[in-house]
Order: C-alpha cells, then sequence, then structure tokens
C-alpha cells in the first residue's frame, strides 16, 4: 500500500513523515534501515535538497539514487550528476548516491531497499506517483517497497531541473533554486559560459590583471568578457535613460539628500561618497538600492553571452555576491604603499577622501575570509591569491589563467575545442560533440570526461618538457575514446579511431601516427589481470613523451585518499559483471605489478606522487583477499 506523507501544513510535515512510517521500521531490523530517494537529478536542485534531507530524518540509510533513461536527452553525464549530488549532499552523513539503469523496482529489489521516497509539488504529481507505484509493484519479484511522499516546501514549489535549466538560459538570478556547482554545471554544459571572479581592494591592479588575462585567452583562442561591476554602478548613477534607473536615482536622492543629484538626473558620486564612505550603515543602504539593479544589469550585458567572463568587483565579498561566480574567485593583492601610489596617480580625489573609500571596504585578509567562508557553505568553489606588485610577470601571471580554466572549465567544452581548433581540425565543435558522447557515457564511471579533464588540468605543468605537444594532446582527448571494460583491445581501437578522424581531418600523418604509439603505449594501464610488464615504455623517437603520458595515467594513483577511495568504487562499478572473486584476483595481478615497479611514476613531473601511491596501493591491496 502507498504510504502518504503529504499536509500543505508544511510546519506538521516531520511528525507527520515519523508517524507514517510502520511501526516495524522504527524498532527496526538491519534491512529495515534502507532506503531511497530517486530521480534523475539533472541537476540537483535546492528542492530535492530539501525533500532528501526530510527523507534523511525518517530513516538511518539512505540512498539518492540517480536513473538513466538511455531513452532521456540529459544535459549532465551519469558521472557529473553523481559528483554533484555528492558535494551537495555532503552534510547529511546517512546518504549515500549511487545510480542506475533499468527499472526503479528492480533495483530497489536487488538492494533491498524498505521505502521510497518521492518528492511531490502538487496533486498532480501525487496522482503520478500513486501510478507508478503500482506499476513497480506489479512486477514478479519476491521484493516489496512501500512508497512515501514529500511534499515540497511551499515556497519551492516552483522548483525543478527543467526549470533552473530555462532560468539559466534566461540569465535569472537562481539563486535560491540549486547550490552553485549545480548552476556552474548548467552555465556550462547549455550556456558555454564560464564565470571567474576578480576582486581585490581598489588599486590592487584588477582591471590590469584582467586585460592579461584577455591577452592570454586571445592567444588561446578563448573567447573572454571583462565586465567592470564598478562600472556598471557608475552607468546606472549616470545617464541610464529607462524608467527603472530614473527611479533608483531619484530614491538614492530621497535617501542621502537632493545635492547628491544633479540636475540632469545624475549622481553626483563624490557628493555620495562623502556621505557613505566611512558610514557602514550608510553604504550598507546604498549597495541594497543599488545592487538589484546591477544585478539586472549584468544578466542584460551578459545574456547570449560564451566563453570566460570575468566579473570585476572590488566588494563581490562584502556584498555577498561571490555567488555570480560561482565562488570561483581571484583575490588580487598589492602592497599598502603601492596601492597608495595607484591611488594617487588614477584618482582626482584628495587623499582623505582615498582613505575613506579604502575604509569602507573589506581588507585582503576580510575578503579572503568572506569567500573561503561562502565556499565552505555551499561546498563549492576556490580562492587564488596573486601578489600584483611590480615583479608580477608573465609566467606567474599564466599560472593563475591556468588554474582559473580548471575552475571553471569542468567538462572541457571551452578548452577541448579550442585545442582541436589549433591542431587543424576543421569542426571543432563537432569532434568535441562526439568525444563528450564517448566519454559521458552511461557506462562510463571512472573512464569519463572527468579523466581526460583532469588531465588536461595537469598538462601545463609539464607542457614545456613534452616534444610533440600536438600529438600528446590528441593521445590524451583519444586514448580511452573505445572503452570496453573486458576488452583488452581498447587502446589499439582508440588509436586506429584518431587515425581514422585525424586522416579525415587532414591532420599531419607524423602528428597521427606520433598520437597513435602514444596511447598504445597506455594499453596496461587498467585492464585487471595484465601486468605493467604488456605495456613497456618504448624507446627512441617520443620515449620521453610516451612516460609522460603513462604517468600522467597512472597519476589518480597517487590522489588523496578520499578521491582515491571513489576511483576503487567506480572503477569497479565499470567492472560489475565480472564476478567478485575474479575482480579481487585480477585487480591484485594488476596492483602486485605495479608494486613491484623499482618507481611508479618514471618522470620528475610526477615523482611527487610515489610516496602517496605506494600507500594507496597497499591500502587497497590489503582489502583484496580472495577469499
Amino acid at each position: 500500500m502507498i504510504r502518504k506523507l503529504w499536509s500543505w501544513a508544511y510546519a506538521q510535515e516531520d511528525a507527520a513523515a515519523a508517524a507514517s512510517l510502520p511501526a516495524s521500521r522504527a524498532a527496526g531490523t538491519h534491512e529495515a534501515r534502507q532506503g531511497c530517494y530517486p530521480g534523475s537529478f539533472d541537476p540537483i536542485t535546492h528542492g530535492h535538497i530539501h525533500m532528501i534531507e526530510v527523507a534523511a530524518r525518517q530513516i538511518p540509510q539512505l540512498v539518492v539514487a540517480i536513473g538513466f533513461n538511455p531513452a532521456k536527452d540529459y544535459l549532465l553525464f551519469r558521472r557529473a550528476r553523481e559528483e554533484i549530488c555528492r558535494r551537495a549532499l555532503a552534510h547529511l552523513p546517512n546518504v549515500r548516491v549511487d545510480s542506475f539503469s533499468g527499472l526503479l523496482a528492480h533495483y530497489v529489489a536487488e538492494q533491498r531497499l524498505h521505502t521510497i521516497f518521492r518528492g511531490v509539488r502538487n496533486f498532480a504529481d501525487v496522482d503520478g506517483e500513486q501510478i507508478l507505484d503500482l506499476f513497480n509493484k506489479s512486477q514478479a519479484t519476491d521484493w516489496r517497497a512501500d512508497q512515501l511522499l514529500i511534499p515540497a516546501d511551499p515556497h519551492q514549489t516552483y522548483i525543478s531541473s527543467s526549470a533552473l535549466k530555462a532560468a539559466c538560459k534566461e540569465q535569472a538570478n537562481v539563486r535560491a533554486m540549486a547550490p552553485p556547482l549545480a548552476k556552474q554545471a548548467v552555465e556550462c554544459r547549455q550556456n558555454r559560459q564560464y564565470f571567474y571572479g576578480v576582486t581585490g581592494p581598489s588599486g590592487a591592479g584588477k582591471g590590469h590583471l584582467c586585460q592579461r588575462f584577455a591577452a592570454l585567452a586571445a592567444a588561446r583562442d578563448l573567447p573572454l568578457l571583462h565586465v567592470d561591476l564598478d562600472g556598471i554602478g557608475h552607468d546606472i548613477l549616470g545617464d541610464r535613460h529607462e524608467p527603472m534607473y530614473r527611479a533608483l536615482r531619484q530614491r538614492i536622492a530621497g535617501l542621502f539628500g537632493p545635492g547628491t543629484q544633479r540636475p540632469d538626473g545624475s549622481i553626483d558620486r563624490a557628493r555620495l561618497g562623502a556621505i557613505v564612505f566611512g558610514d557602514p550603515e550608510r553604504l550598507a543602504a546604498l549597495n541594497a538600492v543599488v545592487q538589484p539593479a546591477i544585478l539586472l544589469r549584468l544578466a542584460r550585458i551578459v545574456a547570449g553571452k560564451q566563453g570566460i567572463i570575468l566579473l570585476d568587483g572590488a566588494i563581490l565579498p562584502e556584498t555577498d555576491a561571490t555567488y555570480l561566480c560561482n565562488h570561483q574567485v581571484l583575490l588580487v593583492e598589492a602592497p599598502t604603499a603601492t596601492i597608495a601610489a595607484r591611488l594617487r596617480s588614477r584618482s582626482d580625489r584628495n587623499p582623505e577622501q582615498i582613505e575613506r573609500r579604502a575604509k569602507s571596504q573589506f581588507t585582503a585578509a576580510e575578503k579572503s575570509a568572506a569567500i573561503l567562508h561562502a565556499i565552505a557553505a555551499d561546498r563549492c568553489g576556490s580562492l587564488q591569491r596573486l601578489q600584483n606588485d611590480d615583479t608580477l610577470d608573465e609566467a606567474t601571471v599564466a599560472a593563475a589563467f591556468d588554474f582559473m580554466l580548471t575552475q571553471i572549465d569542468l567538462f572541457g567544452e571551452l578548452r577541448i575545442p579550442a585545442l582541436l581548433r589549433g591542431l587543424g581540425v576543421p569542426d571543432p565543435e563537432a569532434a568535441y560533440a562526439d568525444l563528450h558522447r564517448r566519454y559521458g557515457g552511461p557506462d562510463r564511471l571512472y573512464h569519463s570526461l572527468f579523466h581526460i579533464v583532469d588531465g588536461l588540468n595537469q598538462i601545463p605543468a609539464f607542457a614545456p618538457a613534452l616534444e610533440d605537444p600536438a600529438a600528446f594532446l590528441l593521445a590524451w582527448l583519444y586514448h580511452d575514446a573505445v572503452y570496453e571494460p573486458l576488452s583488452q583491445g581498447n587502446e589499439e581501437a582508440s588509436a586506429r579511431l584518431l587515425l581514422a578522424a585525424g586522416g579525415a581531418w587532414g591532420l599531419a600523418p607524423n602528428t597521427l601516427a606520433a598520437a597513435a604509439a602514444l596511447i598504445r603505449a597506455t594499453d596496461y594501464a587498467h585492464a585487471p589481470g595484465t601486468t605493467p610488464a604488456q605495456g613497456a615504455t618504448p624507446g627512441g623517437a617520443g620515449a620521453a613523451d610516451a612516460r609522460l603520458m603513462q604517468d600522467l595515467d597512472f597519476s589518480i594513483l597517487g590522489s588523496g585518499a578520499a578521491i582515491y577511495a571513489r576511483y576503487r568504487a567506480d572503477l569497479r562499478r565499470e567492472y560489475a559483471t565480472v564476478p567478485e572473486r575474479d575482480w579481487r584476483l585480477g585487480r591484485r595481478a594488476f596492483l602486485d605489478g605495479v608494486a613491484a615497479r623499482p618507481e611508479i611514476f618514471r618522470t620528475a613531473a610526477f615523482r611527487h606522487l610515489e610516496d602517496q601511491a605506494r600507500c594507496n596501493l597497499a591500502l587497497e591491496l590489503q582489502g583484496l583477499d580472495p577469499t
């Protein structure tokens, strides 16, 4: 029988849910302690999170089960949806994330789950879930699970994954709809927009650094839009003619005195600054009035734009606006004397005005603390700090630019087409779409697009040492393009795929041959039951690149404990059809072969991972007793 938890009286929700659980569950056998909350989560929203939190309070162990329907066109591939859910639900210790294909009834029976929790937003959802529950119970299995419906928060009934995607497409404010990682994923995959915040004290040189980033982007054929948020504010206070902005300026004059408004209707920013800078309450009141207008103008400016979008704003942290860039922020700093000299050289304000404005902003340390707090609260984002003094060189700026790319280009849509275009591929977007289809398949859990992007994130560190960078990049992009877990010919098939595609594109035969050789050099990398001796490093031309390719492919072995645990779990799921005993035997043989090498990593670029890799291997081998 279907067990309904349905009440528009939201305050009674938890009590009703607890009362609706069968008494036998309250006493609790081991099996009765398992439940699931299924969905497609493409991506997860705050509506989902709320209902999962309610479900998690009703049962000791809850599985968030991500379904995959091959007939459905998802925005995010399976592995991406899992990762976003795990990070969004990390605050719930009794919740784990899994995924499945096929019927929910079959998954529930296999996992012996007693309760299926479903979220409903209206009575139409209730009717639909009743029908699905009847269908699930009609399946010929020896297991029956109760269904428990959880109502949405009345203030969240408008939220859904499809509504989130539609809102992002129109540049709407979706802060109430989804966590920033979900927002960022939609912006990347759907809008091809990659937001990054640049902040720092006035005079630190944010604008100049943005210009240097723009030059680097142009050199790499990456589109970039620099948005000066302070400039948007100045525009709003100036002569924008729309009724909203005229009314806003009149409101400012009413709040801070008619002397702040010129005869032409614009705001005298010098007079306004003299009033609000140095008075935190008045400054907060001004920001509260102007901030919504700035966000609206920002939405208008970035609508339809693709590529990197730098949000350059001195008070991003102070106004809690780092959500706009998903808390991906570069904090630009400079010595106090340098900042003072810069402000004096470019400002028509006197020293007292400059000092008053500087004191109205957070210090660099306060900005850093605010950004880190936002990152921790939303479990998303990164902070890099850059000293922009007179000694700042191009290499440091390029490293900061590369780090930015690792944080904003989640799926490689930004870099991979640009790399392919630079290598001479005539239709790089189509080539990327093919790679995304191959690496984004539902069977790709470790050997997914994330594996390729992780390699792209690491390549800049050793790129100067490459003998044939073009061949290396092609090889990395295609080295797992063909992947069947039980096949011993994946590398050869991937090499042949690249040779055929590259030939059709008219790429240089010697480059393609070198890339194919690099792919073949990884032919032992992940196949259980094989040993590294079967993939010996070749000698002669390209040997150094081959060693780097192998080390890059092996770099996961030297990752931190949490990442390594996820790698192990994902790899095992890729080999789900292999019996457990056979898996353990094959995996042990492979790891024993790796551990027996004098050095796991053969290049200087990866040798720092050696100790962590040996620790990871030792711990995994301890748990691989086949008996």
